[in-house]
């Protein structure tokens, strides 16, 4: 079973305003954490699991040429995972800004003038939750995957990083256990319980890339219950331990394997619609 990932959502804005909407609206396994300058979220960051979300302002006094926060820049591509909302009153920004935030994989932005409100913030915040899970996908997955199987997998995403199993993404979606199972069969994804450990596990991988984190800690940001569950699951999976993962070269290794699965899964489903095709005709 999955644990729930802590999802800090960090602060740097002198909004108060957005703080105390946040606080309004957000529930456990988020944690609303604030920081007063870009070397205090840099360091945050270190030890924060990869599904953090940041606030924070997008034009500081001390900027590039285009007035933009240098800090920006740093923290979005130095965590790549990491869903960055850029704040701004977007009305006094030049289309440069824009240009540069997209540039810098800024998730997203939070026009202050228009958006400071529960439910502006609320559509923010949800658009962001599950951007840690697509950019994984994307840098681990068949671009082959389909539209109904990336959605599956950033509904398992979101749902794993709650500490949800099987049960509750099918609560999610509102339709039944065995529903989920011949959903996933369909749109050519391995079955849930599979896609919930390679979840975890390209997020442990992704972790055992900085020599910095310690098995433990990798087990812990990345939704295991201990490093003895962390080492079963790599086992089972990759038949290497994480120590041994990581002298091989973790992220390419998981990602190669789940890689292969998603295309087997892929074919199956294939396989399965031509033989009804015919079947029918």
């Amino acid at each position: 079973m999955p644990k729930p990932i802590d999802r800090p959502v960090f602060l740097l804005t002198g909004s108060g305003e957005l703080e105390a909407i946040l606080r309004t609206i957000v529930d456990p396994p988020f944690a609303i954490q604030r920081v007063s300058h870009w070397a205090e979220l840099k360091r945050a960051l270190t030890s924060a699991p990869q599904t953090a979300i940041c606030f924070a302002d997008a034009l500081g006094s001390v900027g590039s040429e285009k007035g933009l926060s240098e800090g920006l820049r740093e923290v979005s591509r130095g965590h790549p995972l990491v869903a960055v909302v850029a704040c701004a009153h977007v009305a006094e920004c030049e289309l440069e800004v824009f240009d540069a935030l997209r540039m810098w994989d800024v998730a997203e932005i939070l026009d202050f003038e228009k958006e400071l409100s529960p439910a502006g913030v609320s559509r923010r915040l949800d658009l962001v939750k599950t951007v840690w899970a697509q950019r994984l996908f994307s840098r681990a997955l068949p671009r082959t995957l389909s539209a109904r199987g990336r959605t599956l997998l950033e509904a398992v995403a979101d749902v794993s990083a709650r500490g949800g199993y099987v049960t509750e993404l099918a609560d999610a979606l509102g339709i039944s256990r065995g529903t989920v199972t011949r959903w996933s069969a369909a749109a050519g994804v391995p079955e849930p319980r599979r896609m919930f450990a390679w979840i975890r596990l390209l997020l442990a991988a992704d972790l055992l890339e900085r020599p910095d984190h310690s098995i433990e800690s990798v087990a812990r940001l990345s939704g295991f219950t201990s490093a003895a569950s962390l080492k079963s699951t790599s086992k089972t999976f990759t038949a290497l331990s994480p120590s041994e993962l990581r002298e091989k070269g973790p992220f390419e290794t998981i990602a190669g394997l789940a890689r292969a699965e998603f295309r087997a899964a892929r074919e199956t489903a294939r396989a399965s619609r031509q033989h009804k095709n015919s079947w029918y005709n």
